[in-house]
């Protein structure tokens, strides 16, 4: 009845009422367990796993693409802080035979650990309990499937920012979007789109590096476009202002150095569109950011000023 019950469940809701069980039935053990026995651990663990997993629980549907990931009363990631804490409990297991309570320690890492985007990792722990005869095992081996294919368009070899060329990157792009696309309004559907908008973002300085500020505007505004969304449009909205400062200060160099070549109208727009997008990024709902935004609209107005000045 129970496996059929959650067979009918969402996998973050197969793992809350799997782990709950086995949860309350190690706990309410009557073994007179002995030092260091796994029973006594097992108790004694249950009630800070079962603080971690219900804590877990609770973000595990958090849309970390369009919003920071939840941190703890000591300001640390949830989710780092659950893997820190759950290594905890299995030093404090050390060599014990697995039990339920490590069959749910090693399911929560495992969630823990994709919503760390560490895929790989959290495939290798899926399939471990997997591989279990236990109510969790079912859960667990759809998750791996999907923690494969993340950690397969992740892949293996080391990027070099410097040296990758734009159709690599390109692919990267349109294949995280085709798994968010897949996953859509699913818990993956953010982590897919989160591994998207950082290609997107090396895309970007990618033109910066090759073509220089003025090259790399429409790659710029293609990620403010897309990315809307994202809690990182501010930043977004930030990068582009820098940009365009940044070219509007190549055309008043490029005036200085060769004379007649300077192009007011090129460097108003830029100058514009500049603060244009700085002032968007200041109404955004980040202070820091919004702190940022204003600061670097302080210090265009001072340059801008100091260019008009010497123009006359």
């Amino acid at each position: 009845m129970l496996q059929l019950y959650l067979g009918m469940q969402p996998l973050h809701f197969k793992f809350l009422a799997a782990t709950s069980l086995i949860l309350l039935f190690s706990a309410c053990a009557t073994v007179r367990p002995g030092v260091g026995s796994p029973e006594l651990v097992a108790s004694e663990s249950a009630p800070g796993l079962t603080e971690i997993v219900s804590e877990l629980q609770l973000h595990l549907r958090d849309d970390t693409y369009r919003f920071d990931r939840a941190v703890g009363p000591e300001g640390r990631n949830i989710f780092s802080m659950a893997l820190w804490r759950l290594e905890r409990i299995e030093q404090h297991r050390g060599n014990l035979p697995a039990t339920n309570i490590s069959l749910v320690i090693e399911f929560a890492r495992a969630r823990a650990l994709e919503r760390s985007r560490r895929y790989s990792e959290a495939a290798l722990v899926y399939g471990v309990v997997g591989n279990t005869g236990s109510v969790l095992a079912e859960a667990a081996a759809e998750s791996r499937q999907v923690m494969l294919v993340f950690a397969d368009h992740v892949g293996t070899e080391v990027v070099d920012q410097a040296g990758i060329d734009l159709e690599f990157i390109d692919r990267r792009i349109d294949a995280w979007l085709e798994l968010a696309w897949t996953y859509r309004d699913s818990v993956y559907e953010p982590l897919a789109r989160e591994e998207s908008e950082v290609w997107e973002m090396l895309r970007v300085e990618h033109f910066a590096r090759h073509a220089g500020a003025a090259g790399a505007l429409e790659s710029c505004h293609r990620l403010v476009q897309r990315h809307r969304h994202s809690k990182l449009y501010a930043r977004h909205l930030i990068r582009l202002g820098d940009l365009y400062a940044q070219a509007a200060r190549e055309e008043h160099l490029r005036g200085r150095t060769r004379v007649g070549t300077f192009n007011a109208d090129q460097y108003e727009q830029w100058i514009d569109r500049a603060f244009a997008s700085f002032e968007l990024a200041s109404e955004q709902r980040k202070p820091a950011l919004r702190q940022e935004a204003r600061i670097k609209i302080d210090a265009l107005v001072a340059v801008h000023q100091g260019t008009l000045a010497h123009a006359h």
